[in-house]
């Protein structure tokens, strides 16, 4: 046999199965194409559940500090542990509140103390909790110094609050008075509404308001200035129903105007 002609007919073998190879290759690819260009599409809804929706997000509780005396704390006519209005209030609300609560002191009542504690000297605690809204109330225990020196804390406070905080919304709670409230108090009432204007986002006049005038009176301890569970339960009535002008909810509240 002619060695050429066995290897001519070599390639041309090579050469066809080459060629068969390369058709097999093409018919697949067409094949698998075809399959990809007509194959069902799933519905734009595919995997969902008719008539199902998924919960709104649980609402983030807002972060209150209520700093006050100790008037309104646990006494023994009442307002001891989730019966004093700064629990049943954060309850009413949502919150997550930090109580800052301190017995016998008030924007100046307290600064003799060592350490002083009146509330201007307490507000590094107020700062520490992060606050959304700062509720600070009461004091009565101011009654013996005089209205000016007591505007004059009261605007420290505010001014502080202010600065440190400048996307909390402040609120002012006055001095509660069971009865007519006397000289001395109303003085307190005075220096701290002035104090309050244009400086916080609401000041709450318990006496104006006349929370515990009339028959409710007798929501209030024989000194006139301790509430009852039911008077703190007003206490807690009546802030919320002020606050609502607020806007406030149990969400994060939006920046002080």
């Amino acid at each position: 046999m002619d060695p050429s002609w066995a290897s001519a007919g070599g390639s041309r073998s090579i050469a066809s199965s080459l060629k068969v190879v390369a058709i097999v290759v093409f018919v697949a690819g067409v094949l698998v194409l075809t399959y990809f260009a007509l194959r069902p599409k799933p519905a734009p809804q595919a995997g969902t559940v008719v008539g199902f929706s998924a919960p709104p997000p649980r609402p983030t509780a807002l972060r209150v500090v209520i700093l006050k005396g100790g008037s309104t704390g646990c006494q023994p006519t009442g307002g001891c542990n989730n019966a004093n209005y700064s629990g049943v209030l954060s309850a009413k609300e949502g919150w997550s509140t930090t109580v800052l609560a301190k017995g016998g002191t008030g924007y100046v009542n307290g600064s003799d103390s060592k350490p002083p504690q009146n509330f201007g000297s307490r507000l590094s605690d107020v700062y520490n909790a992060s606050p959304e809204l700062v509720i600070v109330e009461g004091s009565v225990s101011d009654q013996y110094y005089s209205g000016a020196a007591i505007e004059q804390a009261a605007v420290t406070v505010f001014t502080s609050l202010k600065a440190h905080l400048p996307n909390a919304k402040v609120v002012v709670v006055g001095p509660a008075w069971a009865g007519t409230a006397p000289t001395n108090v109303l003085a307190i009432e005075s220096a701290v509404r002035s104090a309050a204007a244009g400086r916080v986002a609401e000041f709450i006049d318990p006496i104006a308001e006349g929370w515990f005038s009339g028959a409710n009176a007798s929501l209030m301890a024989a000194d006139h200035q301790s509430p009852t569970n039911q008077g703190h339960a007003l206490i807690a009535s009546r802030i919320a129903a002020d606050l609502t002008v607020l806007g406030l909810q149990a969400t994060s509240s939006s920046p002080a105007a």
